[in-house]
């Protein structure tokens, strides 16, 4: 999907109460919490910019990626504009979220605004995830937002009118769905009015566009398979889990680095050594991202030392420090896959 035309000359007028600074704070509080010391960003889909703008102030070093030519000239004009952005620090490129290949890797990969939504394919994700992975440094963070399923299927896409102005343009849009639960899509016809206040000229067009919504193992698979570790869901702009109300959901993944990645197959050999009560494998394993990750504690955004135990019920205790956490907490996962029975409490800050 690509923005073109009015649609992308409209698109900052419509979306000029989007909360751009709160979002590249959440987004940036994500990212610390498991690269602390990240630096560079590589933000795909990055629309008109706003958003690496942002980032830029938080201090991060931002590239911005989007297909759309109108939407990146619209991006150029804003990082003229913004006199507090360092020359160097943001730069734009026309590209595929599921093929670009930076020069460099960057610290974090971003994608967001529902960009992922607008894959409908499998293929098309399996892409997008392998593009992201293949452009991070090892250790690095992913991170991206989406149509989340439950939500759309509890709360269906209706017929939604927008009406927006500045000293120069009135425009009304008009979105239009149709559900196609069967493919997991929603099509939407957009239909824009603009009317030009000093001359009265008015302009009409219509586009089309197909976004899919996505549920979190699908995600999870996806991730896994292009190997990404630490992976966690949020509603969005939440600290919490989503919810079967929410329909816009991120998710964070990390690219293993070298010692982690060794770490992860030393446990795994550990694991099969193991007789275990047998259980429901995909009830386990959403046990297991639950009960490992008690995210719900707002301390995670604000960078407290973490501490973690795993306590079983035979009476084992493990505790973990920052650093031992990092480098273990792929072995206390796979315990909570294979036998999350046995781990009666987890406790701490991540």
């Amino acid at each position: 999907m690509s923005y073109s035309g009015k649609h992308a000359e409209c698109y900052d007028l419509f979306y000029q109460d989007k909360p751009y600074h709160g979002e590249a704070k959440y987004a940036a509080a994500l990212i610390r919490t498991r690269f602390p010391a990240a630096k560079t960003i590589l933000d795909l889909g990055c629309g008109t910019g706003l958003r690496c703008l942002e980032l830029a102030r938080q201090g991060y070093k931002v590239s911005g990626v989007d297909q759309s030519a109108s939407m990146l000239d619209a991006a150029g004009r804003h990082l003229a504009a913004a006199r507090d952005i360092l020359p160097g620090t943001v730069e734009f490129h026309v590209g595929d979220i599921t093929t670009f290949r930076a020069s460099s890797k960057y610290d974090a990969v971003i994608s967001l605004f529902h960009v992922f939504s607008y894959l409908t394919t499998e293929v098309a994700l399996r892409q997008a995830v392998h593009c992201s992975f293949a452009n991070l440094n090892p250790g690095g963070v992913f991170l991206f937002d989406y149509w989340h399923g439950p939500g759309v299927m509890k709360d269906p896409p209706a017929v939604r009118t927008k009406v927006a102005e500045n000293a120069h343009l009135k425009a009304k849009r008009t979105a239009t769905p149709q559900h196609l639960p069967d493919q997991q899509l929603v099509k939407l016809t957009v239909s824009l009015q603009v009317m030009d206040k000093h001359t009265g000229a008015t302009y009409d067009s219509d586009e089309s566009y197909s976004l899919r919504y996505w549920f979190p193992d699908e995600l999870e698979e996806a991730l896994k398979n292009a190997g990404f570790q630490e992976i966690q869901q949020y509603a969005w702009m939440t600290p919490s889990a989503p919810g079967p109300e929410v329909w816009q959901a991120c998710t964070i993944a990390v690219r293993p680095s070298v010692g982690e990645a060794s770490c992860l197959e030393s446990a795994s050999m550990q694991a099969e050594k193991r007789t275990l009560p047998q259980m429901d494998s995909q009830c386990g394993r959403r046990q297991a991202r639950k009960t490992v990750h008690p995210m719900s504690n707002s301390s995670h955004f604000f960078g407290e030392s973490p501490t973690v135990t795993l306590k079983t019920s035979s009476s084992r205790e493990e505790t973990w420090a920052p650093l031992q956490w990092k480098r273990c907490q792929s072995q206390a996962q796979i315990f909570l896959q294979i036998n999350p029975l046995n781990a009666t409490t987890v406790s701490g800050r991540l």
